[in-house]
């Protein structure tokens, strides 16, 4: 009985793209390497671009120039790049021959998460900081961690000596570099923390420690985003030290299904989110957890086989638009900010009639993405948040009139290089009012002149033109920001009764609670089921917290 994919993070695998074999190539063989970089761009340039939302990969057999690509190409699509040097500095550029050491040396520095041994770590930050003299090298594994992340200028570095345990620590001077985060703790830098190892652990093989650490690092970061103090450092360390220990109780180093997940809570019980997403998995992918992904999409591809064309493209359709949102559920978790989300809920729920505030919220967009923008602000009104829909070119023909200092636009466009709805975020801005863009590019103007910019990332379009999946994904980051101001604003049932009496939707809610009325009604209030929390008004903070503040 195979293991699960979840499993394969959780417990013992590197999550690792299927390279092809390719020799090892001698550094010096400059077209050799020129030959291989395009082989790896017309294998995995497209993949990692339009449908990976994370890309892992380790310094073991691959050459250095087809590791590189791959951390390069992620970084520019701005999503994590994980590696794992797996050998040695000395290994991968003597016996190995993967490289050269200038090639070494980008790719280090061009992952955003750096894992290695302690060995291995003196041995790098000999390389990329020359002129730090070997007794200057910290002794403490935690100090070492924080040498060498402040030298490659990683996001994250971790450094592990075996049973001893392990060390995590953010990268100073790329912190700086981003612009200075406020942090924990004062508001200083990041302290590093250790983990030390497990103790009580039943040693059967160490095989696939260090991946298995490596692969709780990956599940950790894909459930909860970039550590960004001292608990998500250690909180990922937990993890990562627990998988290593289910790892090593285990004859070969493999997971079993249920059993190394359940070792892995005894171990970190923080570890449950993991789980559970493994459990989730496994019900999407079949019934059987016998039957992995691939055996899965195998199953899927053979039974379209045979069937016309115009069955084919509905069946793909609705995978690729599946595909779309899986991507996007992962790319929220993992590209986007707790705290920027929360923003955006708070401003839109800022807008609430019962707030004392006078705040409305405009939506807008061009062509298909202005329809997703129009049932946007129909479905805030629902919620009582007062908002309106305006496309676009509406604004400089009179609309500009009803805006206010305060109130807040939320613009849809998919490409982010609308010129329509750039030329009215300009004049909008110029008003005082706040601009929410929801776009697939982080990089187009619309996001540059935003105050936040939601990444809504999507795949490729039918027949690359059409909008479709973008349109799949924006609806649903739009339920998403509705759920999330329903949930701040504590919007009840009998709240949406009383904004929704009329037509179908209306008869349904009244019979459902008429029914549980004549079961639950109460004795002294005759109110059922969740009684109306008092003052519905948003609970969003003061205007000092919650504005946007201006370049």
């Amino acid at each position: 009985m195979g293991p699960t994919p979840i499993l394969n993070l959780i417990v013992c695998l590197k999550l690792t793209l299927p390279f092809p074999p390719l020799p090892p190539v001698p550094p010096s063989l400059a077209s050799t390497a020129k030959l291989e970089a395009t082989t790896m761009e017309l294998e995995f340039g497209s993949i990692v671009r339009h449908r990976a939302s994370m890309v892992t990969t380790e310094i073991s057999q691959v050459p250095l120039s087809g590791v590189l690509f791959l951390l390069q190409t992620a970084r520019q699509a701005g999503m994590p790049a994980m590696l794992d040097v797996d050998v040695s500095p000395e290994v991968a550029l003597g016996p190995a021959q993967l490289g050269s050491q200038a090639e070494l040396v980008q790719c280090v520095t061009a992952a955003s998460v750096v894992k290695l041994t302690a060995d291995a770590a003196r041995e790098l930050l000999a390389l990329v900081n020359p002129s730090l003299k070997q007794e200057e090298q910290e002794r403490s594994l935690d100090g070492l961690v924080q040498q060498l992340a402040d030298a490659l200028r990683t996001k994250l570095c971790v450094v592990t000596d075996g049973s001893k345990g392990l060390a995590l620590a953010l990268g100073r001077r790329s912190m700086r570099e981003r612009g200075g985060e406020k942090r924990g703790g004062g508001g200083g830098s990041v302290n590093p923390v250790f983990v030390p190892g497990l103790k009580g652990l039943n040693l059967v093989d160490f095989t696939g420690a260090g991946d298995a650490a490596f692969g709780g690092m990956v599940a950790s970061l894909h459930a909860h985003g970039y550590p960004s103090n001292q608990e998500g450092l250690l909180r990922m360390g937990r993890v990562a030290a627990a998988a290593g220990a289910a790892c090593v109780e285990v004859k070969g180093a493999l997971p079993t299904p249920g059993k190394s997940a359940a070792r892995v809570l005894q171990l970190a019980g923080n570890a449950q989110p993991l789980v559970d997403a493994a459990a989730l998995l496994d019900m999407e992918l079949s019934q059987s957890s016998s039957v992995s992904s691939t055996e899965a999409v195998a199953a899927l591809t053979a039974g379209l086989k045979g069937r016309s064309p115009v069955i084919q493209a509905y069946a793909r359709s609705l995978d690729a638009d599946a595909r779309a949102l899986k991507a996007l559920s992962t790319g929220l978790s993992l590209h986007e900010k707790e705290d920027k989300i929360k923003k955006v809920i708070d401003l839109l729920a800022e807008a609430h009639t019962n707030s004392p505030k006078k705040t409305h919220i405009y939506t807008s967009g061009i062509g298909k993405s202005g329809l997703v923008a129009a049932r946007l602000a129909s479905s805030l009104r629902s919620i009582s948040i007062r908002s309106s829909h305006v496309p676009a070119t509406d604004f400089v023909h009179g609309d500009m009139g009803s805006l206010a200092r305060g109130d807040v636009l939320v613009c849809l466009s998919s490409s982010g290089k609308t010129n329509e709805l750039i030329d009215a975020t300009r004049r909008v801005r110029a008003r005082g009012v706040d601009v929410i863009a929801i776009t697939r590019n982080p990089s187009s103007p619309l996001a540059q002149l935003a105050d936040i910019h939601i990444h809504a990332k999507s795949t490729s379009e039918l027949l690359g033109k059409i909008p479709s999946r973008s349109i799949v994904v924006n609806e649903a980051v739009s339920n998403a920001f509705v759920s999330g101001v329903a949930a701040a604003t504590h919007f009840t049932v009998l709240d949406f009764l009383d904004n929704h009496p009329g037509g179908s939707i209306g008869a349904a809610v009244s019979s459902s609670l008429a029914s549980t009325a004549s079961c639950t009604t109460s004795s002294s209030t005759g109110v059922v089921g969740p009684p109306p929390v008092p003052g519905t008004a948003a609970t969003a903070s003061s205007s000092s917290s919650s504005a946007l503040s201006r370049p």
